[in-house]
């Protein structure tokens, strides 16, 4: 139907880009990880403005704060809600001191001030224990509710939190899978050199975790996609795919449903809600085709319960 061009390079030069926001055709938000930066361009690919995404915020040293690897991606795309643009990241390693408020994984670029806050560090869980840093278990994932709230789901945590953009309090309700699986940490020692690839791939198919969260606005609910544990799984596969369920929660966050899907090379960080249902990319044997398994929610009215 269309197509912008951006320059990778000179005056107009984006580099390469992460994450996109199209607002309109005068305001189009470009994240580029390397650099960095986030670029505010048009529909015709000129270059507006450029903001160099300084993390630090001059705590004393001893605060033990460490800002977040900003990394938005599909399933925690750049959101811009009122004056702030919401930019998702995650905490690469692994530091002791790890507290409630001093490892934050959203921040808030005030467009109009430039000026950047952070808020909601990792659960309790997170701050014992050696979780090898990294996209298993660090990467977290949020979701915008139609109250304009802050909708998080993190990989180790059975529950979800939810706050508005606006204070830093918030509410948890439990979006889990049920039953004895469980998550732990893999090492009690936070020392990165004792903690092996394999054993960080070993880990992660020996325990619990969740990935990404969307609201689907067309029928008021929510999914939360789960990954199960599966020992069997060889860890020199190279890629580690888990039996996976998805969660369905109402608008209160209860869970009414979920739903074992059936095994597919899934690429589950690229996840969109439509009228049509919720899509989940698969394998395309031609790389300019993307393909989509469509999961759509309905009622079984015979039986009162939900299925996808």
């Amino acid at each position: 139907m269309n197509r912008i061009h951006f320059d990778k390079e000179g005056n107009n030069g984006v580099g390469t880009v992460l994450s996109f926001y199209y607002l309109n055709s005068d305001s189009i938000y470009l994240y580029n990880v390397l650099m960095g930066t986030l670029f505010l361009t048009n529909s015709r690919g000129m270059v507006k403005e450029r903001h160099k995404l300084k993390m630090s915020l001059n705590l004393t040293p001893d605060s033990l704060f460490i800002a977040p690897l900003l990394f938005p991606q599909t399933n925690s795309p750049l959101t811009k809600l009122g004056d702030e643009l919401l930019i998702s990241g995650f905490f690469p390693n692994e530091f002791e001191g790890e507290n409630a408020v001093n490892r934050p994984v959203m921040t808030y670029f005030d467009c109009k001030n430039q000026t950047i806050r952070h808020s909601d560090s990792y659960p309790a869980i997170y701050h014992k224990g050696n979780w090898g840093g990294g996209f298993s278990y660090r990467n977290p994932f949020f979701t915008i509710s139609p109250q304009n709230e802050i909708v998080l789901s993190f990989a180790a945590d059975s529950q979800v939190r939810v706050h508005s953009i606006k204070t830093e309090d918030y509410r948890e309700f439990y979006a889990g899978v049920g039953g004895e699986h469980k998550i732990s940490p893999a090492e009690k020692d936070i020392r990165m050199e004792l903690f092996t690839y394999e054993k960080q791939r070993r880990h992660y198919i020996q325990n619990l975790s969740y990935g990404a969260i969307h609201y689907d606005r067309y029928r008021d609910v929510y999914y939360r996609l789960a990954f199960l544990p599966d020992p069997e799984i060889d860890v020199q596969d190279e890629a580690l795919r888990k039996p996976m369920e998805i969660i369905v929660l109402n608008n209160r966050f209860e869970v009414i449903g979920k739903s074992r899907i059936e095994d597919d090379l899934y690429w589950v960080n690229q996840c969109f809600v439509s009228p049509d249902g919720f899509h989940i990319q698969v394998k395309s044997d031609d790389d300019d085709i993307l393909c989509f398994k469509t999961f759509v929610y309905e009622k079984n009215k015979s039986t009162d319960v939900f299925t996808i």
